[in-house]
């Protein structure tokens, strides 16, 4: 489950010739919309333990059955840019806090 926000610029209009009726067209001008998506996915990883810590490596694949946007900003521009299938990897270090004892 994710949640992202898209944002696009609106260019200058002539406010005399259009009035705003509806929330909806008052973000379409903000250029602002945010879009839902639920998926699954895997992630798998490594580590490597010391004295003074763990170095570790993970690596995950994803893919969005659902997107719910929340207006037309959102939709078209998620569309265009968005991918259904997300990659990331993650490199780290991890210190231990409070070890065990």
């Amino acid at each position: 489950m994710t949640f992202n926000s898209i944002k696009n610029r609106v260019q200058s209009y002539d406010k005399t010739k259009y009035q705003i009726y509806s929330v909806e067209d008052e973000a379409i001008l903000k250029g602002k919309g945010s879009v839902f998506n639920l998926g699954f996915g895997v992630s798998g990883g490594a580590k490597y333990d010391f004295n003074f810590g763990t170095f570790y490596a993970d690596i995950s694949l994803g893919y969005d059955f659902l997107r719910i946007p929340t207006n037309s900003i959102a939709s078209t521009g998620y569309n265009e840019l968005g991918s259904m299938l997300n990659f990331s990897v993650g490199i780290g270090y991890r210190k231990i806090l409070f070890p065990k004892k």
